[in-house]
């Protein structure tokens, strides 16, 4: 998916996808509701880290 097709789909600007993408922009959580809903994902994957490594 496109930044463009995901910004149609949340209602944000493509430009704000770009920032969030390049952690420009921190977004709100209506934001981060509106881009899970757009990906079909619970917000809870959008935010979750990976386990630290067990090196």
């Amino acid at each position: 998916m496109s930044q463009e097709q995901l910004a149609d789909l949340a209602s944000v600007d493509r430009n704000y996808i770009g920032k969030l993408e390049r952690e420009e922009n921190s977004p709100t959580v209506d934001t981060l509701e509106a881009i899970a809903l757009a990906l079909q994902v619970d917000v809870e994957w959008l935010i979750r880290r990976p386990p630290p490594d067990r090196h």
